[in-house]
């Protein structure tokens, strides 16, 4: 603890004068000083009657503006008097067409803490949106259910799609802006969470879809090290193919065009690409997003982290596959990984996007390779042709859409992420592997079977809508679950009726399985999810593949 400087929570009862002498109505309001200066919050209170103070909107990096769009961020600057933190802060920007919204100037991060925490556990969540919509507000993530296990929360937005990840694939423009400023958020949590309760040295960072591909990210960043203790990838990480982009430079050069910028170099463009109004500049980027994505929509989304040159703003800049399977990668922390029980059953709309661009597949089905499984046109052909057979048979894919989204389940989710379990159990303490599988009242109806993608949010983060009594009592295991590893590195330190007396089973590989934990209305273990489809692919692999992979 920074006792020398630290200052409690306090309260006070007079309005007093925030920066540019904006008056903040501040009765019963509570304050904290971090060494950036002095913040003004809010009280909350849980259902469960849980007091809270809620510090949002707090700046952990300068306005990516001007010459710092396209560039590292650059950490905040001090200031006098009080920040107002009592609102969320404007999304980053986002959308398309008509509907662009939020703002450049959004590096900000919230912190919410019981009322007098001391020294508790810390979770720091990082939002999805396929890295190009979401945000960190209440409304999106409100953690009262989280908060009555007694963690600190903290929340914060990072720049999203062409102005979070344009890259051009040289030093000029390097790419990954999102995922540095999630480094710099955690930075800046590792040095202040301590003024607002939060135990430095038990930071669990989190997410999901997007979120869990980041934090897997951030375990293989190297200037990510040091700053988290333990890690929960949520249906999404590096393996997976969608979070990895193959298509950046094409990509940034097709918005320059778009714009009317017909640059021959990487300068040029983002140069006057920095002179762009940030709408139009969205607009521009979703418009080729749709192109781009549509060629091959299995090929990794094209405003997404990217593998980095050497240069010394890199954070990225290794094979994922083989960095994870030759133990390099620098945070080995206890992890929590797994996926929900039909991925692509709710995957923003994907399967019925694809319904459109089936005929794609029949005529070219090559494009039903894993992207980085080979270059040799042969090996994908006979590639194409055992995985077409196993997954459609021989009638033609455009009339099978049940099997197509059985197909993208295993393709861009759970192949992944067992993938990566693997990869990773030797050279880390612990690794707790899950399959969510509850269908609940809260959810809406579930057009396909099994839980879809992301429906464990509704367990962990507080949701409009009625929860039946059943998704209380999941809602109770998962957010008991998701703390006790925060706090204690396992999901089920101790036997307890709440969690049906559960001892969740480490991944071990010496046993030739992948222990798992389904999590439904009763908890239960079982081995080798989806591993059928999982051996399938590993033959594929081992038959068409090279030795050198980056998603899997």
């Amino acid at each position: 603890m920074k006792l020398s400087v630290i200052i409690h929570v306090s309260f006070i009862f007079l309005p007093i004068w925030g920066i540019n002498g904006k008056t903040l109505e501040s009765e019963g309001s509570p304050t904290v000083e971090i060494p950036d200066g002095k913040l003004l919050g809010t009280n909350g209170v849980t259902d469960k009657g849980t007091r809270y103070t809620a510090f949002r909107g707090i700046p952990y990096a300068q306005p990516p503006i001007g010459d710092l769009r396209f560039s590292s961020p650059v950490k905040n600057s001090n200031w006098n008097g009080y920040w107002d933190a009592t609102n969320d802060p404007s999304p980053c920007v986002q959308g398309f067409g008509d509907n662009v919204r939020g703002s450049e100037d959004c590096l900000y991060i919230n912190v919410y803490a019981p009322e007098n925490a001391h020294n508790l556990s810390v979770m720091v969540w990082i939002h999805g949106g396929a890295f190009t919509g979401g945000d960190s507000s209440y409304d999106s993530y409100a953690p009262d259910f989280l908060l009555d296990e007694n963690v600190v929360f903290v929340s914060f937005n990072y720049r999203l799609g062409v102005l979070g990840f344009l890259s051009t694939e040289n030093k000029v423009v390097s790419g990954n802006w999102g995922l540095k400023d999630q480094v710099l958020a955690l930075q800046w949590a590792r040095e202040n969470i301590e003024y607002f309760g939060g135990n430095s040295k038990r930071i669990t960072i989190f997410g999901e879809s997007a979120g869990g591909a980041a934090v897997s990210y951030l375990v293989q960043i190297p200037q990510a090290q040091g700053l988290f203790d333990a890690a929960i990838v949520q249906s999404g990480n590096s393996l997976n193919l969608w979070s990895l982009t193959t298509r950046a430079r094409n990509a940034a050069f097709r918005v320059g065009t778009n714009l009317g910028i017909f640059a021959l170099t990487a300068s040029t463009l983002v140069k006057r690409l920095r002179n762009v109004d940030a709408y139009d500049l969205q607009s521009s980027a979703m418009t080729v997003l749709t192109r781009v994505y549509l060629t091959n929509p299995l090929r990794g989304l094209p405003w997404a982290p990217c593998i980095e040159v050497d240069s010394p703003d890199a954070v990225f800049t290794q094979k994922s596959d083989d960095y994870l399977r030759s133990g390099q990668f620098p945070s080995k922390v206890p992890l929590m990984i797994g996926f929900t029980s039909n991925e692509a059953g709710h995957a923003h709309g994907l399967p019925e996007l694809l319904r459109q661009y089936l005929l794609l597949f029949d005529v070219a089905n090559t494009n039903l390779v894993p992207y980085s499984l080979t270059s040799s046109s042969i090996r994908k052909v006979l590639a194409a042709s055992q995985i077409k057979r196993n997954f459609f048979g021989t009638t033609a894919i455009r009339r099978q859409f049940n099997e197509v989204v059985h197909f993208i389940n295993t393709d861009q989710f759970t192949r992944g992420a067992l993938r990566f379990a693997e990869n990773v159990q030797p050279f880390v303490s612990a690794v707790y592997f899950y399959v969510f599988g509850y269908i609940g009242q809260i959810t809406g109806e579930n057009p396909y079977d099994g839980a879809g993608h992301a429906e464990e949010l509704f367990y962990l983060f507080k949701q409009n809508g009625d929860y039946s009594e059943k998704d209380i009592v999941v809602r109770e295991k998962l957010t008991k679950l998701w703390t006790n590893f925060a706090k204690y590195f396992n999901p089920t330190p101790t036997s307890e009726d709440k969690l049906d007396n559960l001892t969740w089973p480490k991944v071990d590989l010496n046993n030739g399985n992948i222990d798992f934990v389904w999590l439904n209305y009763t908890l239960t273990t079982d081995i080798n999810p989806d591993n059928e489809n999982y051996q399938f692919y590993k033959e594929i692999f081992d038959s068409y593949g090279g030795k050198s992979y980056s998603t899997y």
